[in-house]
Order: C-alpha cells, then sequence, then structure tokens
C-alpha cells in the first residue's frame, strides 16, 4: 500500500485510459468537413467558435463520466472489501443507515 496524500492506494492498481477522440486532426488545426478554409464573416466565425467549444466540452463531459463511474466503483470495491474482512461475509444482510 502507497500513501498518496489522503488517499491509501495498492501497488500495482491502474486506473483505465480514456481513449483518445475519434477524430485524428492535430490539436489546432479544424477538422474537414463542413467548416474547411477560413472564416467568411464574424458570423461564421463565431458559429465556428461556438461549435469547437461545444465539441470540446461534450468530450470533456464525457471523460469526466468515465472518470466519475471508475471512482465510485473503486469506492464501492474499498467498502465490499472492508466489510469481508472486517464481518466475514462480504457484508451481506447489512443495512444502511443515514
Amino acid at each position: 500500500m502507497q500513501g498518496i496524500g489522503n488517499e491509501i492506494v495498492k501497488a500495482g492498481t491502474s486506473v483505465a485510459r480514456v481513449p483518445p477522440p475519434a477524430t485524428k486532426t492535430p490539436a489546432g488545426s479544424p477538422a474537414k468537413g463542413l467548416m474547411a478554409g477560413r472564416p467568411r464573416s464574424y458570423e461564421d466565425l463565431l458559429e465556428r467558435v461556438r461549435g469547437t467549444l461545444a465539441a470540446g466540452r461534450a468530450r470533456a463531459h464525457k471523460v469526466l463520466e468515465a472518470i466519475q463511474s471508475r471512482m465510485f466503483w473503486e469506492t464501492g470495491r474499498w467498502i465490499h472489501l472492508y466489510l469481508k474482512k472486517k464481518m466475514g461475509h462480504g457484508g451481506a444482510g447489512l443495512t444502511v443507515r443515514s
């Protein structure tokens, strides 16, 4: 077991890697398609910027959901392992108090 800040992490455990985005455009270059080329007006520029920001937020949200899912799963696993060791039956039949 290794301590990292306030966390205790079992040596040799790792977090699943999040796959890269489906598009393979280099960072900083616009995606080919409907909006290829330079913006023709200020309104076109605003539309492209807003679209890029929305797409980035959507990707970030997807990654955050994956991280949160893993975090909650690991939390449940630690609770299960603690109860299994402490009570000898894996916590079956226990009730949760709030």
